[in-house]
């Protein structure tokens, strides 16, 4: 019975990770009708990444804590229906500042649902489910750009993709309520470390900052193409929006193939020479979209960039002993995920910026010198750190 119930789970948050990512790859093909709805430029992206990174990140900070006291099951319904009000709030808000403080208030419950599923996995799982709970994110984040590029080039809005979300949160709602004592009850507070105690030490290693911002800019690069190129394709180079809506789609699919295939590729080749390889290669397709002297080069640089982008995070992180040191390990592991977010933000909102005041076509520059800074500072990273061997 138990194993039966497991998998009945399992298969839930299969189903839940598709719908995170349904909500991940839709931004960035109807930002352009959005921001034109409500009268808006394109540094207001900053803004609405702003205020949810705000609302996101004060959650995430205490998720161990709440998880701890509500459980997997109460945290999961709490934050499906958070998907629900930002959903809402996609389809009827009248106005920009209306929009933007529910999502605001929706990202705030919505970030208690990687923690509870992960942490789930993490105890009650096997590494290969864990595997596949994060291809179904790319799965879903391939899937749902297509659809919005299809539902603008048949005269539709944009608003229709806050409905489909908003289903897949209200489904979400339901089943996490009728399977919420299937949950943990709750998760016991995470054992202390043993190399907890580098403590302070741990941000006296320059490696660590220069870790740090590595994160901040190369998933800031991961968020920028999947925002950004759609904009680019078909404002600045008048490509139609079902044919840029499918390659962002790809661009999705390629990262959700090189971490399946990487993952196998890791177990052979050294992960700082893997990494170098993919950087230099994130760095190559970024190039390829600034300079393509026709579209289809600029979709092969974005196909190859996703692919190249895809192993990065979990090769990093897996490979931070290795870089830091143990005693390091676990402090700045939690650092790294924390410059993540503010990436995720951050830099896509510059891009943003630079978009209103300079022209579409500074989007292609943005991205090469993003993919250039996250090269440099890789190899940056490899010259300084200095292991403490224990």
């Amino acid at each position: 019975m138990q194993k039966q119930s497991n998998n009945l789970l399992t298969v839930i948050a299969f189903l839940t990770f598709i719908g995170f990512g349904l909500g991940a790859g839709l931004m960035g093909v109807i930002w352009p009708s959005m921001r034109d709805t409500f009268g808006v430029h394109d540094e207001a992206y900053g803004a609405l990444m702003l205020v949810t990174m705000i609302g996101s990140l004060v959650v995430t900070m205490y998720s161990g804590v709440l998880l701890g006291r509500l459980g997997v099951g109460r945290s999961l319904l709490i934050s499906s229906l958070a998907g629900v009000l930002g959903a809402l709030g996609g389809i009827f808000a009248p106005n920009w500042v209306t929009f933007v403080t529910i999502q605001g208030a929706a990202a705030m419950g919505a970030a208690l649902l990687s923690p509870a599923i992960n942490t789930y996995f993490a105890t009650h799982e096997s590494a290969g489910r864990m595997n596949w709970l994060h291809a179904c994110f790319g799965l879903g984040a391939t899937i749902s750009p297509a659809i919005m590029a299809g539902v603008l080039q048949a005269g539709g809005s944009w608003r229709a993709g806050y409905v489909i979300t908003g289903a897949m949160s209200l489904v979400l709602a339901v089943i996490f309520g009728l399977t919420l004592n299937r949950w943990p009850k709750a998760i016991d507070p995470a054992t202390r470390d043993e190399v907890a105690s580098a403590g302070g030490r741990t941000w006296a290693l320059p490696a660590v900052w220069l870790s740090l911002l590595m994160f901040f800019v190369f998933t800031g690069m991961e968020g920028s193409s999947g925002q950004w190129s759609f904009t680019l394709f078909t404002e600045g180079r008048g490509i139609d929006a079902a044919t840029a809506g499918t390659w962002i789609s790809i661009y999705w699919a390629s990262m959700t193939l090189g971490r399946i295939v990487f993952g196998w590729v890791v177990r052979r080749v050294r992960a700082s020479t893997l990494v170098r390889w993919c950087m230099g290669g994130a760095l190559a397709g970024a190039m390829a979209i600034w300079l393509a002297p026709w579209p289809a080069v600029g979709f092969a640089g974005l196909a190859l960039t996703g692919f190249c982008l895809a192993p990065l995070f979990p090769v990093l992180t897996s490979n931070t002993p290795e870089r830091l040191g143990k005693a390091h390990a676990a402090n700045t592991i939690g650092y790294q995920i924390t410059a993540v977010k503010l990436g995720l933000a951050l830099i896509p909102s510059l891009g943003g910026l630079l978009s209103a005041h300079m022209g579409v076509a500074s989007i292609g520059p943005f991205l090469a010198a993003v993919a250039a800074t996250a090269f440099l500072l890789h190899e940056a990273t490899l010259r300084v750190a200095r292991p403490e061997r224990r």
